[in-house]
């Protein structure tokens, strides 16, 4: 009777623990009707807990829905998602199993059961799972290309080419699938199947970088070190951060031409061993491109649950954690790494950006200045450390350590660009504006430069015309570049356009909307239009935002000015991130 008067009220409702329930269960067990109001509150709280990115509260609620009812396969499975995303693979793999158990023709079941078996070394169960789903949907490619690579694992090139071709005979331009035969034929070093094979690959998506590299390592292979150098470059231009092969590529130019005898061979052809863990890395990545964070650290742990020292893994996993606001994790897996290791600088630069967003700035300049002492040349460092710099009041040290970085990389944009930034904290906005109309002398069409001097002289009322022709040709070369857009609403603001500058500010910040000053910028519009209510809202959601410090006191007194309570406030999760460009 306790429990019915506890869920007789939504207002009331507390969920039970479960030691309350193991109470329950061993007197009476529960009546159907409370277990199915419980089960009902537990599946909100875990949603709204979700929602919030509350992650431990919501496998909380989950392990108490399993609890109420252990036949319930999407909750298992929802369960098993929860625990690999905080790495508890053993009970991860229990919960997933019993979704299996409950629900076999389901597809999300198997697949996640045959991920978990392979990421703990049990391979046999994973191919007999991958194995089932492929009978059952014998055209599902990325399936087969799991399988595939599983069965390369167990040495079975055979089983691997028979599943690959199979794929090819439902899709013919799979480019994966061609891919991995390529690879397969250049493991037997086989470079006149593999080459057909990975051209087509290349002709299906010309930014698979990986059958560029192949490419490359036949001509190696064959003795043509010129035709190698020429595919690694280009897969270099698809994928700048790819350390491994520019290192490798130095080497060749230093060696010149003279080939290394065949145990060499079989140590470039590391590239290209099968891994399922590589899978699941590259899967990763593409997850965290597309903003899918969640499933994207679900990939990155399991890839660490076969090799918990994989620095890649650890580095991709605490950028990954910053996107989600878990920023004690992301620390943790970022100190993880060692200084041995590849990403070790790119770990130093990562805890940078960090402890810059917490706020940190001399222990973010810390570990820049470390950083820079194991690479002492490195523009892009220099640039995080000048920011920053900037960031503790010392603009003229910015500047310089700025010039520094340009003077090594004069031809970077990006970097002119930051500059130019800096000179306009500074005060120097004209010194910007110069150094940016540089840039567009150089390059007409650099939508960063056009952007740059379109916003300021449209922030100062300057020029306007000319900022509206600028802003225009920038949108038009990056139609969904939030930040642009914004200067362009921005520009129609300063015009008193105010009803077309609504539209677009909206619209800029729908497409970043973690960015504080596109709110603010959306409140004005709204207050010109003497619509205060919405304005309101814009600019109460711009202090939600964590707004730079000469932001909060203007967007406090707006509030205030329209009947709000600025202290009152909550400030939101902070999900702004500076790493994207680190991701491949």
């Amino acid at each position: 009777m306790a429990a019915v008067l506890l869920l007789s009220g939504c207002a009331t409702h507390r969920p039970m623990t479960s030691s309350e329930l193991d109470t329950l269960r061993s007197m009476t067990g529960l009546n159907d009707e409370v277990r199915r109001r419980e089960i009902y509150y537990e599946y909100l709280l875990a949603e709204n807990a979700l929602i919030n990115g509350e992650f431990d509260d919501a496998r909380v609620h989950y392990e108490r829905i399993v609890f109420l009812d252990d036949e319930r396969p999407d909750a298992h499975r929802t369960l098993a998602r929860l625990q690999v995303h905080q790495g508890d693979l053993d009970a991860a793999l229990r919960h997933s199993r019993r979704a299996y158990e409950l629900d076999p023709d389901d597809q999300e079941n198997s697949n996640l059961l045959a991920s978990l078996f392979s990421s703990t070394g049990q391979l046999d169960d994973a191919i007999a799972i991958y194995r089932e789903v492929l009978a059952k949907h014998p055209q599902d490619t990325d399936t087969a290309t799991q399988l595939a690579g599983l069965l390369m694992l167990k040495k079975d090139t055979e089983g691997a080419r028979e599943v690959l071709e199979n794929v090819i005979s439902y899709d013919p331009h799979n480019p994966a699938a061609l891919f991995e035969l390529g690879r397969i034929a250049l493991l037997e070093k086989d470079c006149d199947t593999a080459r057909p094979y990975l051209y087509k690959a290349l002709t299906a998506n010309p930014n698979l970088d990986r059958a560029e590299i192949a490419l490359g390592s036949c001509a190696e292979l064959e003795g043509d070190e010129e035709r190698a150098i020429r595919h690694y470059e280009r897969a270099l231009k698809l994928a700048p951060d790819n350390t491994v092969l520019r290192s490798h590529l130095v080497r060749m130019h230093l060696r010149g031409n003279r080939l290394e005898d065949a145990s060499r061979e079989n140590e470039r052809l590391k590239f290209f061993q099968f891994d399922e863990q590589d899978i699941r890395m590259t899967r990763g990545v593409i997850y965290y491109q597309q903003g899918r964070f969640d499933e994207a650290l679900v990939e990155f742990n399991l890839v660490l649950g076969g090799n918990e020292d994989n620095d890649r893994a650890l580095y991709l996993r605490g950028l990954t954690q910053t996107r989600l606001s878990q920023f004690d994790k992301a620390m943790e897996s970022y100190e993880a790494i060692d200084k041995n290791d590849e990403y070790y600088v790119d770990a130093l630069a990562a805890r940078a950006s960090l402890l810059r967003r917490l706020g940190k700035f001399e222990e973010a300049a810390d570990l820049l200045r470390k950083a820079l002492k194991v690479t002492p040349d490195d523009p892009y460092l220099m640039r995080t450390l000048a920011i920053v710099t900037a960031d503790l009041g010392k603009l003229k040290e910015a500047i310089g350590i700025m010039e520094d970085a340009m003077k090594i990389a004069p031809e970077d944009f990006n970097l002119h660009y930051s500059l130019a930034n800096i000179y306009e904290r500074a005060g120097q906005w004209k010194k910007g504006v110069e150094i940016m109309e540089e840039v567009l002398a150089k390059d007409p069409e650099n939508a960063d430069a056009l952007n740059f001097i379109g916003y300021t002289l449209a922030e100062r009322g300057l020029e306007l015309d000319r900022a509206e022709k600028l802003l225009k040709k920038a949108t038009e070369l990056r139609p969904t570049d939030g930040f642009i857009m914004d200067s362009y609403g921005w520009l129609l603001y300063q015009k008193g356009r105010y009803q077309e500058a609504v539209k677009v500010l909206e619209a800029a910040f729908r497409l970043v909307p973690d960015e504080p000053v596109m709110a603010d910028h959306v409140g004005d519009a709204y207050r010109a239009l003497g619509d205060e209510n919405t304005a309101l809202h814009y600019y109460t959601r711009a202090l939600e935002l964590h707004p730079e410090a000469d932001l909060i006191e203007p967007l406090r007194r707006k509030v205030i000015e329209l009947g709000g309570n600025p202290d009152e406030v909550k400030t939101a999760p902070d999900t702004d991130d500076d790493d994207d460009d680190a991701i491949e």
